[in-house]
């Protein structure tokens, strides 16, 4: 409306003219690798013209461009499912047509590996839609940001498995060990495993975490060296110290952030003050979910949002595409609808936050940052603030069992 009436840009979106931008314009990147495929003119000719300009215009350096920009900076995984999407365009593949298979393939992974854990596939179908109604879907498939898509489905296999099964089988554990690939910062949610189990009962799941993460680590890394040479450790750690530098340091990284480190950003231009207070915060935040793990008859039914929470808020660099993590909390509430009816202001809460998270806000801009960067912290850090107070409050139920005797006549 915005738009229509002519008050400035109403979109909440990318425009058209940057569209699949994060997997189509990435790919087309990795030069070295296209030129080897036989016809790759024919094929690049028979693009449309944006298509066109990704490939003999691409801001993404390879080697040569090693001092700025390039797509060394992605993880293994990443840079393979790159290449792999170079390649389909190399060998005639249409965009449109690489980017339907992908999704199709999420939808159908995200499906699975839910009827997986609930064995029910109209439950499984509810995910899915909540997935499909959900701002950060379309955020993903309008950038074209398929690894954090099949990030976040790693991340809801590993939450959902765990809070609504109170275990972890193997196919959401690799799922998640595929989402740590494809994102390390996601890592931070073993603190499911403490949280629910305490320490010693999640040392084993959390090795075993580990392991399969290393495991596909070693196995992409050596694959993908294989097949373009260019990328090594030192190359990734060189291009990630300018991403660090273009998108934490300076501002490229500020504008859909919902990060904590973003809502800083609104209110001082000084980085090491930011820097150091952000540091601060997330070791305080830290140690508050670690007093829980020793807390004894804590409200575990409250760990998904807090948790989400912490995995968006604690990380400096946080884009809309992973706010699909807040598709757990309201599909948990769901699941187990009929455990909250003592609770029930509480469920409202965290549903109407979690719908708050999942819906876009941003439509209005100061200096061409959305405002939704100071709306979804406060969101996440008043709401998990005020369900750690009713951990910490809630009174210490015993539930042992009292023997009462009944005398004849006694009421």
């Amino acid at each position: 409306m915005k738009d229509a009436f002519g008050y400035g840009t109403g979109t909440f979106l990318f425009s058209s003219e940057d569209r699949f931008a994060d997997i189509i314009k990435t790919s087309l990147s990795y030069r070295d690798v296209l030129l080897k495929i036989p016809n790759l003119k024919h094929s690049i000719d028979n693009l449309s013209p944006i298509y066109q300009y990704y490939f003999y215009d691409n801001p993404y350096k390879g080697i040569a461009g090693i001092e700025g920009l390039t797509h060394f900076h992605m993880t293994p995984i990443s840079s393979l499912l790159n290449i792999i999407v170079a390649v389909a365009i190399g060998y005639g593949k249409t965009p449109n047509t690489i980017m339907f298979t992908l999704f199709f393939l999420c939808i159908l992974l995200a499906f699975i590996s839910t009827y997986n854990i609930v064995r029910c596939y109209k439950k499984s179908l509810l995910l899915v839609a909540l997935i499909m109604v959900s701002y950060p879907l379309l955020y993903i498939i309008t950038r074209g940001n398929y690894a954090a898509f099949l990030c976040g489905i790693g991340v809801l296999a590993f939450l959902n498995s765990l809070f609504i099964n109170k275990k972890l089988d193997f196919f959401s554990l690799f799922l998640f060990a595929v989402a740590i690939n494809f994102r390390p910062n996601s890592i931070i949610l073993i603190l499911a495993l403490t949280l629910l189990f305490g320490i010693r009962k999640s040392i084993w799941p959390a090795i075993q975490i580990l392991l399969v993460t290393a495991a596909i680590y070693i196995s992409t890394y050596y694959i993908l060296n294989f097949i373009y040479p260019d990328y090594t450790i030192t190359t990734f750690l060189k291009a990630l110290s300018v991403y660090f530098k273009l998108y934490v340091h300076d501002s490229q990284g500020d504008a859909f952030n919902s990060s904590m480190y973003a809502l800083l950003r609104m209110f001082s231009n000084n980085i090491s003050v930011i820097s150091w207070v952000f540091r601060v915060l997330a070791v305080f935040i830290l140690l508050a979910v670690g007093r829980l793990i020793f807390k004894k008859n804590s409200i575990s039914a409250y760990y998904p949002f807090i948790l989400s929470s912490i995995y968006i808020l604690l990380n400096q660099v946080a884009g809309d595409y992973h706010l699909l993590i807040f598709v757990v909390p309201i599909f948990i509430i769901f699941i187990n609808y009929e455990k909250w009816q003592n609770d029930i202001v509480t469920m409202r809460i965290i549903t109407i936050s979690t719908v708050l998270i999942l819906v876009p806000k941003n439509y209005l801009f100061v200096n061409g940052i959305s405002m939704q960067v100071v709306i979804h912290p406060l969101i996440l850090l008043l709401i998990s603030a005020y369900l750690y107070y009713k951990i910490e409050t809630k009174p210490v139920v015993n539930f042992r069992k009292l023997s009462i005797k009944h005398k004849p006549g006694a009421k």
